[in-house]
């Protein structure tokens, strides 16, 4: 986040669930910030953090490999990212879709629900003996517990597809247009070239994640390992700043100027 402010470590944020969409200064630990969002919780109401401990070993592993791209862009240099760099750079570029709050949109709750009553509904046919037991996962707060606990648990799923083929893909690294700026977004990974059916197997569909105003990282091809490209017009880094604004419930950057024009666009 801090590289995303301005010259004085300002961010100028637009929460997009308010009607009014009015811009606002904040600081980057005051954005994106939720208190125990990774916490699972046990029925007795105790907590278990593992997984925001995970997350903070990760982050700080990610944070050299962050570096080296953006000193790599500033020399026209590729990273060269060793095989452990890339493993370790595709699980936190994967984490960073999946983690975030707005992936836990409407459809996604209510989907979660109906699940989740499909099953309390098939334990009690299956065990009729404990169905007093089963019922009483099935208040208002025991849902919205397990269904939390279940997104939790999400984020500790064993490597599985997309792993295997971002694995596959190389990495590319987007410098901005000239004298402008990337938005960063609640949602920060962005999908792109994606209709159609088409997947992350395919080598032109795209997922973009913006790390500086000046530098976004996204998914290569499968015949290059690493790629260093430029946005030459400013129409690419408004399509792009756009896309991220509308899939995203909120989003900053370090220009007043640029968050109130995609704001008025989104």
């Amino acid at each position: 986040m801090r590289r995303f402010t301005d010259e004085n470590g300002w961010l100028y944020a637009v929460n997009r669930s308010n009607t009014k969409a009015v811009p606002f200064r904040c600081k980057p630990n005051q954005l994106f910030v939720r208190k125990e969002y990774y916490t699972e919780v046990d029925s007795d109401g105790s907590k278990n953090s593992r997984m925001e401990l995970r997350l903070s070993q990760l982050e700080s592993e990610i944070s050299p490999i962050l570096a080296k791209f953006m000193a790599a862009a500033e020399a026209n240099k590729l990273p060269d990212l060793s095989r452990h760099q890339k493993s370790l750079w595709d699980k936190f570029f994967l984490l960073q879709y999946r983690r975030v709050p707005d992936l836990r949109d409407d459809d996604s709750w209510k989907n979660a629900l109906e699940e989740y009553a499909q099953i309390t509904s098939r334990l009690k046919k299956e065990f009729p003996h404990r169905v007093e037991e089963i019922e009483a996962f099935e208040s208002d707060e025991e849902k919205i517990r397990m269904v939390n606990n279940a997104y939790v648990n999400m984020l500790d799923l064993p490597p599985g597809e997309p792993e295997k083929v971002l694995n596959r893909r190389g990495i590319i690294l987007l410098r901005s247009a000239r004298n402008k700026k990337f938005v960063i977004g609640s949602r920060p990974v962005i999908q792109m070239n994606m209709k159609n059916g088409r997947t992350l197997h395919d080598s032109y569909s795209e997922m973009w994640l913006p790390i500086a105003s000046n530098l976004a990282i996204g998914v290569g091809t499968m015949w290059e390992k690493e790629k260093i490209l430029d946005l030459e017009n400013h129409s690419g880094m408004r399509y792009l700043n756009e896309a991220i604004a509308r899939n995203s419930t909120s989003f900053a950057s370090a220009s007043l100027k640029l968050t109130q024009s995609i704001a008025m666009r989104c």
